[in-house]
């Protein structure tokens, strides 16, 4: 599937951020302010792709050999994971 038109390449995360890991769940603080964002399961290991550096490329491609997932699925779900992260300005594209 061709995700050009439909994600953006590369996501680059907000500076302004500090996270923890807690195993099971990841809390991400915007500094400065009182917002707690706290990504579990699929949500954690996205957001974990994107503070590797991978593009949507490769976190398509590393979630469809974790959890078996059609391209198509994962695509539509990642796109609104991103505008939900957009939206709460802890990423950029």
């Amino acid at each position: 599937m061709n995700t050009e038109n439909i994600l953006p390449r590369k996501v680059n995360i907000a500076p302004n951020l500090s996270e923890r890991d807690l195993g099971d769940e990841v809390v991400v603080v915007i500094a400065g302010s009182d917002e707690i964002h706290t990504f579990r399961e699929t949500g954690m290991e996205i957001w974990k792709m994107l503070t590797k550096g991978l593009d949507t490329d490769g976190i398509i491609s590393g979630l469809m050999k974790d959890y078996g997932i059609e391209e198509e699925v994962l695509v539509n779900d990642l796109k609104l994971f991103l505008e939900d992260c957009r939206s709460k300005k802890l990423i950029d594209y």
